[in-house]
């Protein structure tokens, strides 16, 4: 299945462990996440529209979250991190009116 898959493509791969007699069997399920062509299209879209401060703040954080993934090899989950500096970001505005 992801032999189907162009470069860009986000996919979820989830392993599955499941008792059949006394055996463990190990699966795995594909997810292609059909919505989101490319990270780098979204981003570049977003930057064309700078009216909104809100907007600038979470691709800021988007991209802070995807640099923290990459420095730890994957284990850090994108949208958690992207979202929590969104949220203290949105905070430090607030604090500074």
């Amino acid at each position: 299945m992801l032999k189907e898959c162009q470069k860009g493509t986000v996919a979820t791969i989830t392993k599955v462990a499941s008792q059949k007699g006394s055996k463990l069997v190990t699966s795995y399920n594909v997810e292609v996440d059909s919505k989101v062509d490319t990270v780098g299209d979204v981003v570049d879209t977003a930057r064309h529209n700078q009216t909104n401060p809100y907007l600038n703040l979470m691709i800021k954080s988007f991209e802070d979250a995807l640099v923290i993934q990459e420095k730890f090899n994957g284990m850090a989950n994108v949208n958690q991190l992207s979202i929590t500096m969104f949220i203290q970001r949105c905070k430090e505005i607030e604090l500074k009116k």
